[in-house]
């Protein structure tokens, strides 16, 4: 059980019967956290996947995708998304937008599989289950080719000019305050640069999501 249920049913005039634990002799209620979603917290694992130094010679693109594969059996809540320009020289002209669109399938790209997506929790795994994560070519022209993509953006950001220059401190595009966004099955997340950015030699991001069975 992955959501919890606020109701606790009741028998009139015989009360409501709750969880409890007995430890020593005694019973203590148990009590089960959950955010504002009804999703129970610290339940599942972090990870993180990454694109880094994307060559930028065809803007729009689409360059690092994360899926929550359909019939996964997981909630993906992602918690925080950055991006930066990995380059020595300095960016010309306007910041340069990084924006994130909700899909359904990413491909054309590289997979990254799930044995090597790294945890936050544990250094030996356990594998990433149920996602689907892809990153466009480092070595080609063209970004992922995204299927069920919106056509209004979740969230957008921007690599500054003066975040040039040895890469830069990576740009928060998306950071969870207490409410981080959800993936169901079969629902994803593209991060897409503008058409602005043939300024940039490279483009980088990382995603930091949480898998909930």
């Amino acid at each position: 059980m992955s959501r919890v249920n606020s109701n606790v049913p009741t028998t009139v005039g015989a009360g409501a019967s709750v969880a409890t634990h007995l430890i020593s002799g005694n019973d203590y209620q148990t009590i089960i956290f959950a955010g504002p979603d009804g999703y129970l917290q610290g339940l599942g694992d972090m990870y993180v996947i990454t694109a880094l130094a994307i060559p930028m010679t065809t803007p729009p693109k689409d360059f690092l995708a994360l899926i929550n594969q359909p019939n996964s059996n997981v909630i993906l809540k992602v918690h925080a998304i950055n991006s930066w320009s990995e380059q020595t020289t300095g960016i010309p002209g306007t910041p340069r937008g990084i924006r994130v669109f909700r899909c359904t399938s990413a491909s054309d790209g590289d997979t990254i599989a799930n044995s090597v997506i790294p945890s936050l929790n544990n250094a030996a795994g356990p594998v990433a289950p149920g996602v689907g994560a892809s990153r466009a070519s480092a070595s080609g022209t063209t970004g992922l080719t995204i299927t069920g993509g919106a056509t209004e953006p979740l969230v957008v950001g921007a690599i500054n000019t003066e975040e040039a220059g040895g890469g830069g401190l990576p740009s928060k595009i998306f950071r969870a305050l207490g409410e981080p966004m959800l993936l169901s099955t079969g629902q994803g997340l593209t991060m897409r640069t503008d058409s602005t950015a043939l300024g940039l030699a490279s483009v980088s991001g990382t995603i930091w999501f949480e898998v909930v069975p």
